[in-house]
């Protein structure tokens, strides 16, 4: 899959994927979490962070590419939606200790800043 992916972020190679099940929604939910992203910066370092725009569905993302589903995957690409992070947002993101939405899917970290779907829960924007 790693390889796979990687080539969907990268260029257009068409690939028939599909959703996961039920369980594996429910596994991915269970795995996302809000983070400082600070302590992400060592795996943007590494190229691992992928950045899912606030205007889609982080768990329906990550199902996707837990799925292998690359033509998704490469379409969103395409239209800017999901992009591994640029070094500017990063950097912004680190200093202003920012928080995140943050989930898994090896070897990827998808995060998003915001996430509509799921109240705050009276969290800040920024790590204290």
């Amino acid at each position: 899959m790693s390889e796979s992916v990687d080539k969907a972020l990268s260029d257009d190679q068409p690939h028939n994927g599909s959703f996961a099940d039920a369980d594996k929604v429910a596994d991915i939910l269970r795995q996302t979490a809000r983070i400082g992203f600070t302590e992400l910066a060592l795996w943007h370092a590494k190229g691992a962070i992928v950045h899912v725009d606030d205007s889609l569905d982080l768990i329906k993302i990550a199902t996707e590419f837990s799925a292998d589903s690359r033509d998704s995957i490469a379409k969103l690409v395409r239209e800017g939606l999901v992009k591994k992070i640029d070094d500017e947002t990063a950097k912004h993101w680190v200093n202003e200790k920012t928080l995140v939405w943050a989930v898994v899917i090896t070897p990827w970290i998808l995060v998003q800043q915001n996430r509509p779907e799921i109240a705050n829960f009276g969290l800040d924007d920024k790590v204290s």
